[in-house]
């Protein structure tokens, strides 16, 4: 079992809740559905927490990604399945992230800056 310090419970409901706003955000920007849109901030708000504090805030992610479905109207179980598709999301631009850019350095440089580099050779 992980052991979790206070500072990194509060980041992942500080996370959770700024997800939570984003999606309402890019869930208001919906032109077919009220759960359907092209523009989703919160995945690009999940990456950056990940790769800039690590793994250990994905809970934040699934807490954040869960809560905001269960407000639209979609039922419990889909909800459920997109909050998990939300983290895996995150968890895999992270794995990405971490496997190309061997430096911590690199990968901050990746978040404020951008993908600089081509991913190919």
């Amino acid at each position: 079992m992980v052991k979790m310090n206070s500072r990194t419970l509060v980041g992942i409901v500080a996370l959770a809740c700024a997800y939570f706003v984003a999606g309402k955000l890019g869930l208001s920007l919906s032109l077919v559905a009220s759960n359907v849109t092209l523009i989703w901030p919160p995945t690009g708000l999940a990456l950056a927490t990940l790769l800039l504090f690590g793994r250990q805030y994905r809970p934040g992610v699934l807490l954040g990604a869960l809560s905001l479905n269960l407000t639209t109207a979609i039922p419990n179980l889909t909800a459920v399945g997109i909050a998990i598709g939300n983290t895996g999301e995150a968890l895999a631009g992270y794995w990405q992230e971490w496997a190309y850019l061997k430096e911590p350095a690199q990968r901050k440089a990746s978040v404020c800056f951008g993908f600089t580099q081509p991913f190919w050779p």
